[in-house]
């Protein structure tokens, strides 16, 4: 069954749609992020009443989307899984943001390969002002933009890559399920209903796994990580983020 069955086809809105102001109906989603931060009082309530009313007629793309986000990733997933020695090299050798440039264009040609895609022009720049994880991949132009300033850690990065070219594998299917949610995009100020929307459930799903391999495997490679010796600092200072620690601590057998 694909995304269109399972919506049951188009619906068609009421008068409360309609009155909508213009807002509401929505930017295009490569403009969200540049209009998030200048929305007056009347523009987000417009924009949380568009919301609440997406919701109510697609539940399974904006508050219950785990079904349809598992069924559509289980194929890339698997293969991650089966790959996750590959997967592996690509967060070796990236030992300070400086060899990142290299590190993201091998990971982008990596995964445009399994996921069947065209290789994007990249966007890599440094930006120390912004304080949050700055990546997007802009379907107009084609191109996959990243702040390597705002990267935690190589496992991070190389989950960004996946994230980012999902999102361009969401735009060329065509797809009617990421139709809508492309369309109506939000970036609300509660992160977790901001992840529970489709697009991004998805692309989670495959960014976390990916990063997920990556620690795992710098943590069997370095046995004093399991030792309990490292601070936060000295984390801060080998550029690892915190989730490097947590799975070191792990008891055996757990995954």
């Amino acid at each position: 069954m694909n995304n269109e069955e399972r919506l049951g086809g188009a619906s068609e809105h009421g008068s409360e749609w309609d009155t909508l102001t213009e807002y509401g109906e929505q930017h295009p989603f490569e403009t969200r992020v540049e209009v998030e931060s200048k929305l007056s009082g009347k523009e987000r309530r417009a924009e949380q009443k568009m919301l609440k009313l997406m919701t109510k007629e697609h539940p399974e793309i904006y508050s219950d989307s785990d079904e349809l986000a598992e069924a559509n990733t289980k194929q890339v997933l698997d293969k991650i899984r089966k790959n996750r020695g590959a997967i592996a090299e690509l967060g070796k050798g990236l030992e300070s943001r400086e060899d990142l440039p290299a590190g993201i264009e091998r990971a982008v040609r990596y995964f445009c390969e399994e996921y069947g895609l065209r290789v994007p022009t990249l966007d890599i720049y440094e930006d120390k002002k912004e304080k949050v994880r700055s990546a997007c991949y802009e379907e107009k132009t084609d191109v996959l933009s990243a702040n390597v300033s705002c990267m935690s850690s190589p496992a991070e990065t190389i989950g960004m890559v996946a994230h980012e070219l999902w999102h361009k594998h969401q735009y060329e299917t065509g797809d009617e399920a990421y139709e809508i949610n492309f369309r109506y995009y939000y970036l609300p100020e509660n992160y977790n209903a901001f992840r529970s929307q489709l697009i991004e459930n998805e692309a989670f799903m495959v960014e976390d796994e990916v990063a997920d391999i990556c620690r795992r495997a710098y943590v069997e490679e370095h046995p004093e990580l399991k030792r309990g010796i490292w601070t936060e600092r000295r984390l801060k200072d080998a550029w690892l983020d915190r989730r490097y620690l947590e799975i070191a601590r792990e008891k055996p057998g757990r995954k």
